[in-house]
């Protein structure tokens, strides 16, 4: 069955919600990931053996998901004050909290709260107004 036209475009949105999710939450995971790994790490009793290759590991990826943070809280801020989605005060509350290190848990939240439940509310590119 061939896909119309008309609903590629909803397709690629579901896909670059997901996309941006699961970018989204790989800060949160890397953290709780980090804090055992660093921990095993120092309480191994093997910890000179191999410990630079673990750490140029460690490192590459820490850089990775740090220069992924910085993309993230840049594509969060555009899209925070693009959308019309929260008013001035939610705004500066946003602001703070991507901004004062509590990105990685805030960016999650706001995913869900205005990127994601758009999802559910599509139809044909037009937003159905919610009943709340």
């Amino acid at each position: 069955m061939p896909v119309s036209p008309r609903r590629q475009p909803d397709r690629v949105t579901l896909l670059a919600k997901v996309a941006l999710g699961l970018l989204t939450l790989w800060p949160l995971v890397y953290s709780l990931f980090f804090v055992v790994a660093f921990l095993a790490l120092f309480l191994s009793t093997d910890f000179a053996i191999g410990s630079t290759l673990v750490s140029r590991r460690m490192i590459i990826v820490h850089l990775g998901t740090i220069l992924l943070s910085f993309a993230l809280i840049a594509i969060y801020l555009v899209h925070l004050f693009r959308s019309g989605d929260a008013n001035q005060n939610t705004r500066l509350i946003w602001v703070v909290l991507f901004l004062t290190g509590f990105g990685f848990l805030a960016m999650p939240i706001y995913w869900y709260l205005y990127i994601w439940r758009g999802t559910s509310q599509e139809q044909g590119g037009q937003v159905l107004s919610a009943q709340m």
